[in-house]
């Protein structure tokens, strides 16, 4: 819930977990039935085999409209709002076109976190991709997570400057 990127769409705490109750329960749900959705304890990761990402515009502005009542409810600016839409134009344009797996989500409850359970999920894709000989991608908006994802072999492969006052983006990629 400390994403850079999340705290500066929505500064208020409990305005910016309610409305991320309801992205991470959008992006559950598309894992569950268009990509892979694994558990572990308090942990959850949404990824993507190769060629299931993205999915259709109809898919997406279908899975996107539980996010408009819970978008006005948090209050978010108009600005950050536009800051939003602009991260994830500028995610879709440098999301790979090659073959490989997608990692859209890995999170782990804050109580539960350091326990290893983030690992566990990320060593199960990195298994499936190393099966089927293609890389990984994933983004993330905080920096600490590039040392993280470096131990698992992952290079970042571009850093995105969003607009206005909006932290940056990093994209990673393991081979």
């Amino acid at each position: 819930m400390e994403d850079p990127l999340f705290c500066y769409f929505i500064a208020e705490p409990k305005r910016r977990r309610d409305w991320l109750t309801t992205v991470m329960k959008v992006a559950l749900a598309l894992g569950q039935r268009q990509g892979v959705l694994l558990r572990c304890g308090e942990g959850r990761l949404v990824g993507f085999a190769p060629g299931a990402y993205p999915p259709s515009a109809a898919v997406e502005l279908r899975e996107a409209l539980p996010l408009l009542p819970a978008t006005l409810k948090s209050r978010m600016s108009f600005a950050k709002l536009r800051a939003a839409l602009a991260a994830v134009r500028e995610m879709a344009k440098n999301h790979p076109t090659d073959p490989h797996w997608y990692v859209s989500v890995l999170g782990v409850a804050g109580a539960a976190q350091g326990q290893g359970l983030g690992a566990s999920l990320l060593g199960n894709i990195i298994t499936r991709a190393d099966t089927d000989a293609v890389p990984i991608y994933l983004e993330t908006a905080n920096r600490a997570n590039l040392s993280y994802y470096g131990r698992f072999g992952f290079e970042t492969i571009s850093e995105i400057d969003l607009p206005g006052d909006s932290p940056p983006l990093w994209t990673l990629l393991r081979k």
